[in-house]
């Protein structure tokens, strides 16, 4: 990469006496801004591993990555996933200067340490019940499993920890697609994969009696994998699926950069459904995990939410959970009975499915529509703080028409403000099925524009003049949300080219001489190329010598001007120079200083 993106020079003062017309000396460089590195997650991976994630408006054209990834390996780093649809970016393994050297790139959104994921099971064994309570909308079981489609012509895909395709219950509809654990392993040697495949689309145990199954390999042989590697089959779900597409994840993980592949995934046209996890806690904090897919809690045979599972506001349905029968990899017809929020979510996946199967052009909006449309409500108990109270009814419908508008977003308020340009923030709204973004107005009415989240940052604003905003959620049938409040602000007048400031101290001082430290800042919003400062001595002053600068004086007017290496100061940034002078009786410091010719605030 350029070595301006890699580093950010700073003019310092170098410890010199120079005659009045000095030469030039190195500038040092420090460190410059920047991209965010995201917090380690609590299943951190280590080793220098992670995940960079190209901003959304720099298309990664072979030229860019390959400037990103050579920065990378000439700096230690080695590469270890590329990712092009679902993200932009890549994961690698980057010791220090290579962090900082991918971080550098203006082109980088944010870099997040690789974390673990993990499947989340729990493994009882009591007999299968739950493919017969979601054919029904009240207990008790009825011992059947009515059903009018199949799935077919629908695929599942099953990103976990495989699938044994063998198994008797798929009939030749499972297949291996794609691994990314690197054991070179394409079946599935701990079983949960195959537990969930059954329960998507098992002949006995499935939903989704004739979808077709495609293993996806993330975790290994002792169910654990890596949050790159979930990128990764995330990225290549995008890539390769044909129409009428659902994913399910019965996994657990951490981190943004798996939440940003899930939008893309969803955006490429894969349908998702995702765990809300076993922890008995808020499910807004899984990964991944997308407000336009479905999450899933887990129930149990009484109606009550399983004990262990993640609740809140975050999770769209409940399902069965609890010692949920299904085949198993030890042989082409085992089965086992487990538990888990991972048991839970494959019901739902093979409900989607068999919609798609009726609805071949539904939206990932139409199908979570239809799904909370048509769930059994208000049977569940014990459901957790701000959970809905819905239960997974297997007799997918059309999506009903949703005419429920978001509800009023926050009042937007205003941060880093700037003579021309202000961050906006406000709280989100929440929608029956989903916000996909906001509308920005002036207090006029007229429209700013379009955002994908809670925030906008606006630029081109004229200085000294007062803006007022509101905003409205949109979801995607086009349902709006009432206007928030209004915010007013006023930017400040714009600081101009001239802007600067000059500090002038005393370094030390005898009888008759004296050394003085002069800082310029460049206080104003442009890069000045060549400056000269100037001043007046008011008690007869001389100037005998200099440092990083050209010194002249004519009477009681001194001058200093750029060297070659100092010339540029970037708005924000100093540079220092300094004298050695002598005077015959007082030396009071100058009161009044200008920077080519404009006058500048003292410090």
């Amino acid at each position: 990469m350029p070595l301006a993106w890699k580093r950010r020079l700073t003019l310092a003062c170098v410890a010199l006496t120079l005659p009045l017309t000095a030469t030039a000396i190195p500038a040092q460089a420090e460190t410059a801004g920047l991209a965010p590195l995201l917090e380690a997650g609590p299943t951190a991976a280590g080793g220098d591993r992670y995940i960079v994630v190209v901003k959304k408006s720099a298309a990664l054209s072979g030229e860019l990555r390959a400037s990103l990834e050579r920065d990378a390996v000439v700096e230690g780093g080695q590469i270890t996933r590329r990712y092009a649809k679902a993200i932009a970016g890549f994961a690698a393994v980057l010791p220090d200067d290579a962090l900082d050297a991918v971080r550098a790139n203006p082109a980088v959104a944010y870099v997040e340490p690789d974390s673990a994921i993990s499947g989340q099971t729990v493994q009882p064994n009591p007999p299968s019940w739950s493919i017969d309570r979601v054919d029904q909308h009240n207990l008790p079981l009825d011992n059947s499993f009515t059903y009018t489609t199949t799935g077919a012509g629908s695929t599942a895909f099953i990103v976990d920890s495989g699938i044994r395709t063998t198994h008797t219950e798929f009939g030749g509809r499972a297949s291996f697609g794609a691994n990314f654990v690197e054991d070179g392993r394409t079946d599935d040697c701990h079983g949960h994969g195959t537990h969930v495949a059954g329960t998507v689309g098992g002949a006995t145990y499935g939903m989704a009696k004739a979808v077709n199954l495609v293993a996806v390999r993330v975790l290994n042989c002792s169910n654990s994998g890596l949050t790159s590697d979930l990128v990764a089959a995330m990225d290549w779900v995008a890539l390769n699926h044909p129409a009428r597409s659902v994913a399910n994840f019965s996994l657990q993980g951490y981190g943004t950069a798996t939440n940003d592949a899930a939008e893309g995934l969803i955006d490429s046209g894969v349908q998702t459904v995702f765990i809300a996890n076993n922890f008995n806690t808020d499910a807004c904090t899984n990964a991944p995990r997308s407000p336009r897919g479905i999450v899933v809690g887990a129930t149990d045979i009484t109606d009550q939410k399983a004990t262990f599972s993640s609740y809140g506001t975050c999770v769209d349905v409940f399902a069965p959970g609890v010692s949920v029968t299904s085949s198993v990899n030890t042989d082409d017809n085992a089965s086992g009975s487990w538990s888990g929020t991972s048991m839970a979510a494959p019901h739902v996946t093979g409900w989607v499915a068999r919609y798609l199967q009726d609805n071949p052009t539904a939206t990932m909006a139409d199908t979570k529509a239809a799904l909370i449309s048509s769930s059994t409500k208000n049977v569940l108990t014990n459901i957790g703080d701000g959970s809905p109270n819905r239960l997974l009814y297997a007799a997918p419908g059309t999506a009903p028409e949703d005419t429920v508008p978001p509800n009023t977003p926050g009042t937007p308020v205003a941060s880093n403000l700037t003579s021309r340009a202000v961050t906006l923030t406000w709280t989100a709204s929440t929608d029956n099925v989903g916000v996909i973004g906001y509308d920005l107005f002036t207090g006029s009415g007229q429209p700013v524009g379009t955002y994908p989240s809670a925030s906008a940052a606006l630029t081109g604003l004229s200085p000294n003049t007062t803006y007022t905003y509101y905003v409205r959620a949109r979801d995607d049938a086009g349902n709006v949300s009432d206007p928030s409040g209004t915010v007013s602000l006023t930017t400040p007048a714009d600081p101009g080219v001239g802007a600067c400031k000059v500090t002038y101290s005393l370094a030390s001082e005898w009888s008759n001489g004296f050394n003085a430290d002069i800082t310029y800042t460049n206080t104003s919003l442009n890069t000045v190329t060549g400056w000269t400062i100037a001043w007046s001595f008011s008690a007869g002053q001389h100037v005998n010598s200099g440092w990083n600068a050209v010194w002249s004086q004519n009477g009681a007017n001194v001058t200093a001007s750029n060297l070659i290496w100092n010339k540029t100061v970037a708005p924000g940034e100093s540079v220092s120079v300094g004298i050695s002078g002598s005077h015959t009786g007082t030396n009071p410091a100058p009161t009044a200083f200008t920077v080519n010719g404009s006058a500048c605030t003292v410090g």
